[in-house]
């Protein structure tokens, strides 16, 4: 009885932590492949096949939760596996938002809103484009820029156009390009030179 106790037990503990050293060393060559990650060394790659593992073990111990129920979403490795969440912060997020904007002070009375839907997706409308890449660029506010200019177009002409963030990096001077920016000035950009921005900035991606 304590022999199948103990079996049982170790079962189980083998259950609960499936990445054994040779699964996560073949999931980590499969990630390097798929990612086309190349590092400078043995001691890089030591240092970011050590995040990566860890991240990993936050993945696979949060879905484990979810599968209890204690989460309503799972968790999926990505591009991102061998960088640290302030790496990645450092990085990916370029949004500057400046201290003397404007703030709009309008309040609308509840009885002039029309009733709302509970929810609204424009992918089923056909007013969003696959999601793309920045990379390790803080242009975070090209891609919200662009990505809220393809809506606005699909949703006035019809017709949904693959707009490029390489181009409001490369053309809105107030902002700092990969150093980040702000929504409005690439809103402001787009407004002020009308036409040819569309143009410039479908031609971009093209190219």
């Amino acid at each position: 009885m304590l022999l199948c106790g103990c079996v049982l037990l170790f079962l189980g503990s083998v259950l609960a932590h499936p990445l054994n050293e040779m699964s996560l060393e073949a999931q980590w060559d499969s990630w390097k492949t798929t990612h086309l990650r190349e590092y400078n060394g043995l001691g890089e790659e030591a240092i970011r096949r050590t995040i990566w593992e860890k991240n990993m073990r936050l993945i696979e111990a949060h879905n484990e939760e979810a599968a209890l129920g204690i989460h309503s979403y799972e968790l999926g490795m990505n591009h991102l596996g061998d960088m640290t969440s302030e790496e990645i912060v450092e990085k990916l997020t370029g949004l500057q938002v400046p201290m003397n904007r404007d703030r709009s002070n309008t309040w609308i009375p509840d009885n002039n809103v029309v009733k709302l839907p509970r929810s609204i997706d424009y992918r089923k409308k056909g007013m969003v484009t696959p999601v793309k890449n920045q990379l390790s660029c803080g242009s975070c506010w090209a891609f919200s820029s662009a990505g809220a200019l393809e809506g606005q177009l699909a949703k006035t002409t019809g017709k949904l156009i693959d707009l490029s963030p390489q181009n409001l990096v490369d053309c809105v001077t107030e902002n700092n390009g990969c150093g980040g920016g702000y929504m409005t000035n690439a809103f402001e950009y787009v407004e002020e030179t009308e036409a040819s921005t569309q143009r410039r900035l479908t031609l971009t991606l093209a190219r």
